[in-house]
């Protein structure tokens, strides 16, 4: 199928973000090939992995988390520990540094697909992309882009910042859209799972029965959530871009409300934002969190959700 200009936006989700890899096995599967990735916090991570050695290897790194388990990557009781002692992070980086440290930097260097990584620049708080392409010539190129892959997965208060060159680095946490403008047709592929409940009263009881760091997780999600909303509009309406598919109900929240904002746009949008997300909940399968099954279940889910978006474009 035509695509023309392709890039792909990786969203973060934490172990959620398995939904991920069966999402590039199914577009490799279609030979669907990228200009452009972007990577943000654990999608950053699958970006990396799938440009060093491709969807097979990737789903291989999340088959091995599966059998270590969830504490490999956040050990409950290091972060006891770590409240205690009042540390700048609930948890420690070694589970993150294993998972960079067996990356190959000179590979997705040199990789003829542009690589961006979205960090947030903590000291001077703004978020910033640094790209494959802009890094392969400079001095401690891999080193630095090792430690700003890192860094984007770094959510602030469960891991430490990275210090490069002066700055404190973390979770970029938002896509920046605005590099895609040029693009024909740009992929989403955001793990948020949907909200099973949809009685007020059920909704109720739910969150005021959620743990105080639950609670928080799930405001700070909202808040992401408004702001990509609305960067989405703004690129959508600028760059003439239209959503697809435009006859189904989207999974995906925010891509509902950018399809109610698009059409009523005058004028013919030409290009095509794609969203690919979960339309099932494994209630199990959080942030920092999963149960023996939840990640092959969540690749499973993220292959056959993108084959059926894959076969309406090629209708």
């Amino acid at each position: 199928m035509d695509l023309g200009r392709i890039g792909i936006i990786v969203t973060g989700g934490g172990c959620k973000c398995a939904f991920q890899v069966g999402c590039f096995q199914a577009l490799d599967e279609y030979g669907i090939r990228a200009e452009k990735i972007q990577g943000i916090s654990g999608g950053c991570l699958n970006a990396a992995k799938y440009l060093e050695s491709g969807s097979n290897a990737l789903k291989q790194v999340w088959i091995a988390i599966e059998k270590s388990g969830y504490s490999s990557l956040f050990s409950r009781w290091d972060a006891i520990k770590h409240i205690a002692f009042a540390n700048s992070a609930i948890f420690r980086d070694d589970g993150l540094n294993a998972l960079v440290n067996q990356l190959n930097m000179e590979n997705i260097l040199h990789s003829p697909v542009n690589f961006e990584v979205v960090v947030w620049n903590e000291v001077a708080e703004r978020n910033e992309i640094f790209s494959n392409q802009n890094l392969k010539n400079q001095a401690f190129a891999a080193e630095n882009l090792k430690r700003l892959i890192k860094a984007s997965a770094s959510l602030p208060g469960f891991f430490s910042p990275e210090d490069i060159n002066g700055n404190l680095y973390s979770d970029g946490c938002e896509f920046i859209l605005n590099t895609f403008a040029e693009m024909d047709t740009v992929f989403i592929i955001d793990p948020s799972q949907p909200q099973p409940l949809t009685n007020k009263e059920d909704l109720k009881n739910l969150y005021k029965n959620l743990r105080w760091d639950k609670r928080i997780m799930k405001r700070f999600s909202s808040l992401i959530d408004r702001c990509m909303e609305k960067e989405m509009k703004y690129f959508c309406e600028v760059n003439k871009f239209k959503v697809f598919p435009e006859d189904t109900e989207a999974q995906w929240p925010i891509f509902n409300h950018l399809k109610e904002f698009l059409s009523s746009l005058a004028g013919i949008q030409t290009k095509r934002l794609i969203a690919i997300s979960p339309s099932i909940n494994i209630p199990t399968l959080m942030l920092d969190f999963f149960q023996k099954g939840d990640i092959s279940r969540a690749v499973s889910h993220g292959y056959e959700s993108s084959k059926e978006i894959l076969e309406k474009l090629k209708s």
